[in-house]
């Protein structure tokens, strides 16, 4: 049976940007079930700061996501159709493919099971 490390829980944004002129981020895509499809982020929405972070790079975003954890939440600023809005996000975790998901779950017995 294959050895896994159990990791804490990696947040899902679930949102695809790109850079715009004006330093923010225009939402190209938005998975379904991820954070931001869960606070209502919406393709063609400009992201302008996670947390008042403003323009930082979607590594930065990714960073902050991890340090705020699964669970808790973040303020999202943005612009949609013109307007400014203010969103909470609660992260939501990253789905593991199956496969690692029954390999962690027989981990766990197999701990529980040894003498």
């Amino acid at each position: 049976m294959a050895k896994t490390s159990i990791q804490a829980a990696q947040p899902n944004i679930g949102l695809h940007v790109e850079p715009d002129a004006q330093g923010g981020y225009v939402v190209r895509k938005v998975d379904r079930f991820g954070s931001g499809d869960k606070a209502g982020i919406k393709q063609g929405d400009t992201i302008l700061a996670f947390n008042h972070v403003t323009g930082p790079t979607q590594a930065a975003f990714a960073q902050l996501a991890e340090q705020v954890g699964v669970g808790n939440s973040l303020v999202v600023k943005l612009v949609r159709a013109g307007q400014p809005l203010e969103l909470a996000m609660k992260l939501v975790a990253k789905k593991l493919p199956v496969s690692l998901e029954i390999s962690a779950i027989e981990e766990v017995l197999e701990r529980k099971i040894s003498p």
